[in-house]
């Protein structure tokens, strides 16, 4: 393992609300790291959650809300999860995200 990354001999851990599924590394080596939202209690919420990385794995502050990004998909539906199964930054710097959405 990288010793330099994280705080416990090269992992780390964070208080995020987030259930991960994927992560890339961007060429600047900032992780991106998707998932569900969970709630106060670790139930999992309607939407996908998107979490940046700095390269020590601190929250990127500068991204989204305090390192965060949330995206709603809710659009009416009781229940609708996001299952993600490919990431992938373009090459103008933005984060495409495909799955599964599911009505539960």
């Amino acid at each position: 393992p990288d010793l330099s990354f994280g705080t416990h001999n090269g992992t780390i851990s964070l208080d995020i609300d987030i259930r991960p599924f994927n992560f890339i590394v961007t060429p600047s080596g900032k992780f991106i790291v998707t998932g569900n939202p969970l709630d106060s209690q670790g139930a999992i919420q309607s939407g996908l959650a998107l979490v940046r990385l700095n390269r020590d794995g601190t929250l990127d502050r500068t991204f989204g809300l305090q390192g965060r990004q949330i995206v709603n998909l809710d659009q009416g539906k009781s229940h609708l999860n996001a299952y993600e199964n490919w990431v992938h930054l373009r090459e103008d710097g933005k984060i495409s995200v495909s799955g599964t959405l599911l009505n539960h």
